[in-house]
């Protein structure tokens, strides 16, 4: 279960995303370089967190019958659909393991930097 601390990391997160995409070059940085790395580093976190939970939830409801699937490849059988999708969706959070420790790597890089 998300916390009040995890929702804020992730709004805050999500914000540094939004403006970074509208700007280029070193607008991007942010007034802090190296709050804005730690920004986007969170977000890692928080989409991990964010993957494991929606696929345990999919998995809980499917087998709880709370979840039916009409169409597609696993038409009539929504737990086998819910543990697919887990299964991709924990593919997808081993990704997000290897750009946190390249994030953090970067994060630690600049550590210090600042604009003049």
């Amino acid at each position: 279960m998300k916390s009040p601390q995890t929702d804020q990391a992730y709004r805050a997160a999500r914000d540094t995303v939004t403006l970074a995409a509208r700007q280029t070059g070193a607008d991007a940085l942010g007034q802090d370089a190296y709050w804005t790395l730690g920004s986007l580093r969170q977000l890692l976190t928080s989409l991990d967190v964010a993957l494991g939970s929606f696929g345990e939830g999919l998995v809980d409801g499917a087998c709880a019958g709370e979840l039916t699937n009409v169409e597609g490849p696993f038409a009539g059988d929504p737990v086998e659909s819910a543990l697919t999708a887990h299964h991709w969706l924990d593919q997808a959070r081993t990704s997000l393991a290897e750009a946190r420790r390249a994030t953090d790597n970067a994060h630690i890089a600049i550590a210090g930097i600042a604009r003049p």
